[in-house]
């Protein structure tokens, strides 16, 4: 099985800290600042940052469930 559009919609959509600073209205210096302390949930792979949509989403509403 190859790793095709089929495994998309399986697989977590993730974005940089450069898009959910572009998306949020902050710079990334200040998301990265926010990944850092906890406040944004990421994953770094390797030295770089990944934010999950959802996570971002419930970073943005609160009240919103990341897991559905």
């Amino acid at each position: 099985m190859s790793l095709g559009s089929d495994m998309t919609s399986v697989l977590p959509q993730l974005v940089t800290p450069d898009e959910a600073a572009s998306y949020l209205g902050i710079s990334p210096y200040t998301v990265r600042a926010r990944l850092n302390s906890g406040a944004i949930p990421g994953r770094k792979h390797g030295a770089r940052w990944l934010i999950r949509v959802v996570d971002l989403a419930a970073y943005v509403e609160p009240n919103n469930d990341p897991e559905g």
